[in-house]
C-alpha cells in the first residue's frame, strides 16, 4: 500500500450498526476509518476531524438522507470524494445524488467487499491526484506571482535603463551640439584671426610707411638761401654751426676748401696790389 492509502481517512455513515462494523473490519487495516449512525452524528465527525480523503454514506437513513448530506460536504469540503450507498435503484435518486450530492459512483446495497474495494481505491487515487493538482497549481500560480514579479521586476529596470540611456543620448547630443558651437566659434574666430593678423600686416606696412616718411621729412631742414641759417621746429632761425652743434653731435674744424681758397687767395691778392699801386704812384712823383 502506498503512504498516500495509508494514511487516507474514510467516512462511512449508515443507521444500520452491522453494516458499520462490517465496514471497519473490512478496510480499517488499508485506511483510518471513522463512522456515523446518522447525517448529524457524521457532520459532528468532520467537524472534529476536518476533511475526509472519502465519504461513503447510506442514502436512507432517519432525518437527513444521504444525498442531502453529500450536498453538505461538497460545499464544505469540495475535494472530498463522495460514494453513495442505497438498496434502492430509484433513478431520481440516482439523478439527485449526481447533481446535489456530485457523488462519484452510486453502489447497490448490499456491497460487495471487493467491488467497494476497488472503488474506494479508485476514489483515493481521485482525491491524491486533486489534492496533487491543487498543490501543483498553488505551486504554479506562486511560480507564476513571482514570474510576473521578475517580469515587472525586469521591465522596470528596462525602462529605468531606457531611460537612462535616453538622458544619457540627449547629454551626448547636447555635448556634441556645444562641441559643434564651440568648433564653429573656434573656426570663426580663427578666420577672424587671420583677418586680424592681415589687417595688422596691412597696418604694420602702413606705419612703417609712414614711418619712412616721416624720416625723410624730418631729414629736410629749411635753410635760408642767402644767409644759410637753418630754421629749428620752434620757428627760430640759427648759425648753420650753432644748429648743428645743438641737434647733434658733430663738432667743427675750420679749414679752406680748393675753390674757396682761391678765391681768398685772389681777394688777398687784389687788395695787395690795390695797397701797392699809391705806394709806387708817391714815390714817383717824388723822384720827377
Amino acid at each position: 500500500m502506498s503512504d498516500q492509502q495509508t494514511i487516507s481517512k474514510i467516512l462511512y455513515i449508515d443507521d444500520e450498526t452491522i453494516n458499520l462494523s462490517n465496514f471497519k473490519q473490512a478496510f480499517s487495516g488499508q485506511y483510518a476509518i471513522f463512522t456515523a449512525a446518522s447525517a448529524d452524528e457524521a457532520l459532528k465527525v468532520l467537524e472534529k476531524e476536518g476533511e475526509m480523503a472519502l465519504v461513503i454514506t447510506d442514502q436512507r437513513m432517519p432525518g437527513t438522507t444521504g444525498i442531502e448530506l453529500l450536498a453538505k460536504v461538497a460545499a464544505a469540503w469540495p475535494d472530498t470524494v463522495r460514494i453513495i450507498l442505497t438498496a434502492y435503484t430509484d433513478a431520481k435518486e440516482i439523478i439527485d445524488a449526481i447533481n446535489r450530492g456530485q457523488v462519484f459512483r452510486y453502489i447497490v446495497k448490499p456491497w460487495d467487499e471487493q467491488e467497494l474495494g476497488l472503488s474506494i481505491k479508485n476514489a483515493i487515487e481521485i482525491y491524491g491526484l486533486t489534492k496533487q493538482n491543487i498543490q501543483l497549481m498553488r505551486e504554479l500560480e506562486e511560480k507564476n506571482a513571482s514570474l510576473a514579479r521578475i517580469n515587472a521586476e525586469l521591465e522596470e529596470r528596462v525602462a529605468s535603463r531606457t531611460r537612462e540611456l535616453h538622458e544619457a543620448n540627449l547629454r551626448l547630443k547636447y555635448n556634441n551640439d556645444q562641441l559643434t558651437i564651440a568648433h564653429l566659434r573656434e573656426q570663426e574666430m580663427s578666420e577672424e584671426l587671420v583677418r586680424l593678423n592681415q589687417n595688422l600686416t596691412k597696418r604694420l606696412k602702413e606705419l612703417d610707411h609712414a614711418l619712412r616718411s616721416i624720416r625723410d621729412l624730418q631729414r629736410l631742414l629749411p635753410i635760408c638761401s642767402y644767409c644759410k641759417k637753418i630754421r629749428d621746429d620752434k620757428d627760430y632761425w640759427h648759425e648753420l654751426e650753432s644748429y648743428m652743434q645743438q641737434y647733434s653731435e658733430f663738432s667743427f674744424s675750420h679749414s679752406i676748401c680748393p675753390d674757396c681758397y682761391e678765391t681768398a687767395m685772389e681777394e688777398e691778392k687784389k687788395k695787395k696790389k690795390e695797397q701797392e699801386m699809391p705806394d709806387k704812384d708817391n714815390s714817383g712823383n717824388e723822384g720827377g
